[in-house]
């Protein structure tokens, strides 16, 4: 092993996510036009990817055209929340229901302390009760993860319109969309 001391970190926009398309290979950067090429076609001529190379303006164009082709159509969408109000008031609702089953095993219970109802009518009505409390907790949970689905999707939709206008107001490539919308970008003849 070997250090380079005085090496200097060259920081450019497609940074660790060109990669040959053939050989997966991560691409290198040359040249004062500055390329990306396979490196590992230099071991032998053989390979389909020798000779492979991309120029860096070219390549950041190409990505960025992509990406907005991809996503203005998000521009004309229209993200309306009538979905999650919805989902919040279904869950509201759900609430009250469950809190009136709630309050009418609590009065049955009161009814028999107090001695106004025998202990067989007692456990009858409140059976009755724990049946519908059970099927109302169940819908409870239903809605609740319906309303916290609807409550994620809003906030991606959001999110997703947000970026949608940054890449329309963008003319060009930047750090943050590639580092936001781009894993790796292989490279192929033609």
């Amino acid at each position: 092993q070997f250090k380079l001391p005085k090496k200097q970190r060259r920081d450019y926009l497609l940074r660790g996510k060109v990669f040959c398309g053939y050989c997966d290979h991560a691409m290198s950067r040359k040249g004062k036009t500055t390329w990306f090429y396979c490196r590992h076609t230099d071991v032998s001529d053989s390979f389909p990817c020798h000779g492979l190379q991309v120029r860096e303006n070219d390549l950041e164009q190409v990505v960025f055209e992509s990406i907005k082709a991809h996503m203005l159509p998000i521009l004309g969408v229209d993200i309306s929340k009538d979905d999650l109000d919805l989902r919040t008031v279904q869950q509201a609702e759900q609430e009250k229901k469950l809190r009136a089953l709630q309050d009418g095993k609590r009065k049955l219970y009161e009814r028999y302390a107090l001695g106004e109802i025998d202990l067989d009518s007692y456990k009858a009505e409140k059976e009755k009760f724990d049946i519908a409390l059970v099927g109302e907790k169940n819908t409870h949970a239903i809605i609740t993860a319906r309303a916290k689905q609807a409550q994620g999707d809003y906030a991606a939709n959001l999110k997703h319109q947000d970026l949608a206008k940054e890449i329309g107001s963008s003319t060009a490539l930047t750090k943050s969309l590639v580092d936001t919308l781009i894993n790796k970008i292989y490279i192929f003849k033609d």
